[in-house]
């Protein structure tokens, strides 16, 4: 009885998030690109927005990204050791 209920709540969400993925695919942020340079500034205020065009550009794509690392959640060695030693253990 639990089934009947629990599949057309499951296909409903996986399908809302094959949706939100497509929608958000399309979307493209233009500003995570580098700005491009002009052959020669005309003035001094093109100069300085250009300036800080590109100081914006390098402050997103040189910040620090926390816990992004290459260590696979189930079976690797890397987390077979913390679950086997006392240090992660709440009880």
């Amino acid at each position: 009885m639990h089934v009947k209920i629990f599949l057309p709540i499951l296909f409903g969400l996986i399908l809302c998030q094959l949706i939100a993925e497509t929608v958000s695919f399309g979307i493209r942020d233009t500003s995570d690109e580098m700005p491009e340079r002009p052959a020669v500034f005309k003035s001094k205020k093109e100069l300085i927005d250009y300036i800080k065009r590109v100081n914006e550009y390098y402050g997103k794509v040189g910040r620090p990204r926390f816990g992004k690392r290459n260590y696979p959640l189930f079976g690797s060695k890397f987390n077979q050791q913390y679950r086997d030693s006392n240090e992660w253990n709440f009880n």
